[in-house]
């Protein structure tokens, strides 16, 4: 590990257009189907396509504030491809029940066929879901995907909640009047306000920290 950067708080010029290159060439290699996954949703209203775009960013940047030296365009690539499953798991089909356990090595199959990735790639893909699948990944690449994935999953799940909560204060205390334009609203209202009661009250924890990290880390897709 090299020098930490404390000061650095987003991607640098350069690597930003690093992901944009990398993102461009899954997009349109000869036989992708990368974009395909803007069709399936992973969390929240987050898309499959979008959610590696998230993760492949977010690794990006913890390895370079931490300063640990990896091969960048594989590991962003690993990323890219880390959820290449190719279908919706939130349908309800039997095999999708270990849908968790299952799609890093299906993922990896396929991005073995259309883009046939090399050793870190396929280490990034099959071990991004440790310690859910038991199996250590061999590389630095591998290790930077778990953190970025859970960062990031975090982060879409609770966004929408967060999301939420601030249009529904909109309907909850002393301000509220101003927000219900007729007397049709109240009603409206009063649901808006019942829903941000129970948001406040569930336990957003460490996804906080993923939501966080999402808000300010953003890239052109």
């Amino acid at each position: 590990m090299g020098k930490i950067n404390w000061q650095m708080k987003e991607l640098p010029a350069e690597k930003r257009a690093l992901m944009k290159k990398m993102i461009k060439e899954v997009s349109e290699h000869e036989n992708s189907q990368f974009d395909d996954m803007e069709k399936f949703m992973q969390h929240g209203t987050t898309t499959v396509r979008k959610h590696c775009i998230n993760v492949a960013h977010v690794a990006l940047f913890l390895t370079t504030k931490f300063g640990i030296e990896v091969d960048e365009e594989a590991m962003i690539r690993g990323c890219l491809l880390h959820d290449y499953f190719l279908y919706d798991w939130h349908d309800f089909h039997i095999e999708y029940l270990i849908h968790g356990w299952t799609h890093p090595g299906l993922s990896m199959r396929n991005a073995i066929r259309d883009f046939n990735i090399g050793e870190i790639e396929q280490d990034v893909i099959k071990h991004h879901m440790f310690p859910m699948t038991p199996f250590l990944p061999k590389t630095k690449e591998g290790w930077a995907i778990i953190f970025a994935d859970k960062l990031c999953a975090g982060g879409e799940t609770v966004g929408d909640r967060v999301n939420a909560r601030r249009e529904a204060k909109k309907y909850t205390g002393p301000r509220a009047l101003k927000n219900v334009k007729t007397t049709g609203d109240t009603q409206h209202s009063k649901e808006e306000g019942k829903n941000a009661d129970r948001i406040r009250r569930h336990g957003l924890g460490i996804t906080h920290i993923g939501h966080g990290v999402l808000r300010r880390h953003r890239v052109a897709v």
